[in-house]
């Protein structure tokens, strides 16, 4: 009896924040794209990538001269359902990377926004892949740049 007893006072004494407590979706990386280009040029395609096919609030502060973009990123997904992310864009000599950090969802409705909790039932693994989608139409729209940046060199010459 007495065992019992010291394990359901334990079970109600545990607090709510701490047993229930759930990860959350942190990051999602995309691969490392390859493209010609140096960090300063790879960056401003990338800026412009993003103007045409995302909606953005603002670009934040990154690092200019070495390639850094960051801004935050809204993604629409479903019915009137909205995912926002911390996009990073970092750009090393011939290549990039795109980072999602602090990923939530909500809808244009209420613009009540929650943090994605990596549970079952929660959609996480959905929404990692509508943001790696991004990555990969944000990084195709870079690589095309660079070819059409190719095409004009050579017609040039």
């Amino acid at each position: 009896m007495r065992p019992i007893f010291i394990a359901l006072a334990a079970a109600a004494s545990c607090l709510p924040a701490v047993c229930t407590a759930v990860e959350h979706l942190g990051e999602v990386k995309s691969e490392v794209f390859e493209a010609r280009g140096t960090p300063e040029e790879l960056r401003a395609r990338a800026r412009m990538c993003i103007d045409q096919l995302s909606r953005h609030d603002e670009l934040r502060k990154g690092d200019e001269d070495h390639g850094v973009l960051v801004t935050n990123l809204a993604v629409e997904y479903g019915v009137n359902s909205i995912l926002k992310s911390v996009m990073t864009f970092e750009a090393r000599p011939d290549r990039f990377r795109i980072t999602h950090t602090s990923v939530a969802r909500g809808t244009a409705e209420d613009g009540a926004f929650e943090l994605v909790a990596m549970k079952w039932g929660s959609g996480w693994k959905r929404v990692e892949k509508i943001l790696q989608a991004k990555s990969a139409e944000i990084a195709a729209c870079v690589k095309s740049a660079d070819r059409v940046q190719q095409v004009k060199r050579t017609s040039r010459d």
